[in-house]
């Protein structure tokens, strides 16, 4: 009876250890492949991030010379405005700022590429293919860690560039567009200047005062651009009716001293 017990006990135990050897490469094969995929989207990730540092430097490589010959050409009066020349420098600045953001986007210092050729070389004549799987399950998760902050100060670095960008863009579209504003009088122009510095030279308080400021700027800009807008009527208004009203006084004087 002890052989038959025996045999009937041994393909049970045997099946067992067959079913746990079953599940623990399966749960390796599902780590090796979770671990793999999480890899597979970080590099996508790192590849997209590229992709738009370079669309923004071919952007602002492209707007500036075009800007730069537009204004060349002699079609801006570039030349008798400050504020323009001004912006074309701040827009040139930016530009170079959106340069130096790119090439730093690419530089990658502590990038981890596992696993390691030679090391794969050594290890994979000493263990078995579910040891294997584990260990470069291992090697992508450690991968994965040592990359994750240098990706993100990457991604810092392409929004510093977009902002680069934008900045490069507002200040080149001033350049073209104040020579050619409607209002060509220079008192007019440095008011609007001086109301600018004001508003960005606001200090950071409470929002109460911060609004009260905010409003009596806007307050004494209005009233500067009012008064410019009477000054241009008064210095274009026709000079007839000031010629009529001395030959009114003169008639009436005349009168006066008749009588």
């Amino acid at each position: 009876m002890l052989p038959w017990l025996s045999a009937i006990a041994t393909p049970a135990i045997e099946s067992d250890d067959t079913s746990i050897g079953a599940r623990i490469r399966a749960r390796n094969v599902l780590y090796f492949d979770v671990a793999m995929a999480r890899l597979n989207a970080q590099y996508g990730y790192r590849q997209s991030i590229d992709s738009r540092s370079s669309s923004y430097f071919t952007i602002g490589s492209t707007v500036l010379p075009i800007t730069a010959g537009f204004l060349a050409t002699g079609q801006s009066a570039i030349t008798d405005c400050a504020i323009g020349l001004g912006a074309l420098f701040l827009g040139f600045g930016f530009y170079l700022l959106l340069a130096v953001f790119y090439v730093w986007s690419f530089q990658y210092t502590g990038w981890d590429e596992r696993p390691d050729m030679e090391q794969w070389q050594e290890i994979s004549t000493q263990f078995t293919a579910e040891d294997l799987q584990r260990w470069l399950g291992d090697a992508c998760v450690e991968a994965y860690r040592t990359n994750e902050p240098i990706l993100e100060k990457t991604a810092g670095k392409s929004a510093l560039a977009l902002w680069s960008l934008f900045f490069e863009v507002v200040c080149l579209s001033v350049a073209v567009l104040v020579p050619i504003w409607p209002l060509e009088d220079q008192y007019l122009r440095s008011r609007r200047a001086l109301a600018l510095l004001a508003l960005l030279g606001l200090r950071y308080r409470s929002l109460p005062e911060r609004r009260r400021r905010l409003n009596h700027v806007i307050g004494l800009t209005t009233r500067h651009l009012r008064g410019g807008f009477e000054d241009v009527a008064r210095l274009h208004r026709p000079r007839r009716p000031v010629v009529l009203g001395r030959l009114r006084l003169v008639l009436v004087g005349s009168h006066a001293g008749i009588s």
